[in-house]
């Protein structure tokens, strides 16, 4: 595994540690989201953030894109 795909699989684990869901949910609401395509294209900015700075960052896209379908 490369730096980016370990980094991926840390915020995702705070992700679902936040949240109180699986790795399985957590993975399955940022993937339909595009969250998980923000932190893998956003990879050289977001890696230097503190991981409560990165999960905020997750949320607000997630919020983000609930408004958009309601």
């Amino acid at each position: 595994m490369n730096n980016i795909s370990y980094y991926v699989v840390m915020c995702l684990g705070m992700f679902a540690a936040r949240n109180a869901l699986s790795y399985v949910g957590a993975f399955h609401i940022l993937h339909h989201s595009g969250a998980l395509d923000f932190l893998i294209c956003n990879y050289e900015a977001e890696h230097l953030l503190g991981m409560d700075d990165v999960v905020d960052d997750l949320q607000t896209i997630i919020d983000r894109k609930q408004e958009v379908l309601q």
